[in-house]
């Protein structure tokens, strides 16, 4: 039986840059935790507090920030021990010393051979109280490795290591905003573990800084940037009441709520018929596959009809104009004995309601 993985909707609405490409970083924004992180004089687990993350060898010790606990003024949000941070996003966010400490996350997927990725993530230097110099480095190494990295691997890892860095290429250095900080990343295919931070790599491999800062981080995103070609859509930018239209690029992996890459193209069009004319109204017809039980399937296709709901009110269509209804598998357009009928089963729907 295949588990029927359900996106948090928050998670969609905030990838912005890459339409809608699924982040393969788990629990991006560190706001997920086991238990809320301590003060640092008695919490030495730090960032393993953060569901899905981890730090690499015995001396590395990354920090764990979050408002769970205001009562820990050393690890709160937003003020903690070196001064006051809002977080990028959310509620919490991570740190580590530039020179000797490494995070490292499985992905929620192994990444395809020969696909391009990008990896970005948000970063900001300590407060006012620092004690690191003000000189910091050009870039943030990182490794995605197959298998999970530790200590003892570091070293096999630094002939693919990469290297985040700003798009103006000046130091990364910023007391007061959140800077983005990037790579481009062609797939050997199988990778599975993100690590990145400055304890990676020997000074033959990648140099180490000349100096060591303390980073905050939040986030941290890798996506797909190579988008398949469109499927040649019936939708024409108009809504006629007596048809049901089948959203052709708007597409799902299997078994989740996530959109594959392509849909923008359909939903911004859908979304500028329904801002024109006020008077349309829709419902929004989720479907599945085969696969799981049929009660998985009624839950799964309800929750990719709500994907496509919010987006539509993300960009200001009234939710009383939009309603979904999930039908599981039992309406296929495709054949269920193919990947390609069962990828053409994974769809949204959609049909005007108004009279």
């Amino acid at each position: 039986m295949i588990t029927k993985q359900i996106a948090v909707l928050g998670l969609f609405l905030l990838i912005s840059l890459y339409g809608h490409t699924q982040n393969l970083v788990p629990n991006p924004g560190f706001e997920e935790l086991r238990s809320c992180p301590l003060e640092y004089s008695r919490d030495s687990s730090g960032i393993s507090k953060a569901k899905g993350w981890m730090s690499v060898g015995t001396q590395s010790t990354p920090d764990l920030y979050n408002s769970c606990n205001s009562d820990v003024r050393s690890t709160s949000v937003p003020v903690n021990a070196f001064g006051t941070k809002i977080p990028h996003g959310g509620i919490g966010f991570a740190g580590f010393l530039s020179s000797t400490e490494n995070l490292e996350v499985k992905l929620e997927e192994p990444l395809e051979e020969g696909k391009h990725y990008r990896l970005n993530m948000f970063v900001s230097s300590m407060g006012d109280s620092s004690e690191f110099p003000k000189e910091d480095l050009a870039f943030i190494p990182f490794v995605l490795s197959k298998e999970m990295i530790y200590s003892r691997s570091l070293d096999k890892c630094c002939p693919t290591a990469g290297k985040l860095i700003r798009k103006d290429g000046q130091l990364i250095y910023d007391l007061k905003n959140w800077i983005e900080v990037s790579s481009n990343y062609i797939a050997k295919g199988g990778e599975r573990f993100l690590i990145f931070g400055g304890g990676i790599c020997p000074v033959n491999s990648i140099k180490r800084p000349r100096h060591t800062n303390y980073y905050y981080i939040d986030d941290v995103c890798l996506v797909r940037t190579d988008l398949s070609t469109p499927i040649s859509s019936p939708f024409s930018g108009i809504l006629p009441r007596s048809k049901t239209l089948e959203l052709r690029n708007v597409n799902f992996g299997p078994g989740k709520a996530i959109l594959l890459p392509g849909a923008d193209k359909e939903l911004y069009q859908l979304e500028q018929v329904l801002r024109k004319d006020t008077t349309i109204c829709i419902e929004i017809m989720g479907f599945t596959d085969k696969e799981g039980t049929e009660e998985e399937n009624i839950q799964l296709s309800k929750a990719r009809a709500e994907i496509v709901r919010s987006f539509l009110v993300s960009k200001g269509i009234a939710v009383r104009r939009l309603s979904i209804k999930g039908y599981g598998s039992s309406q296929p357009k495709g054949n269920n004995d193919t990947e390609e009928g069962r990828k053409r089963n994974r769809r949204v729907e959609v049909k005007r309601t108004d009279r």
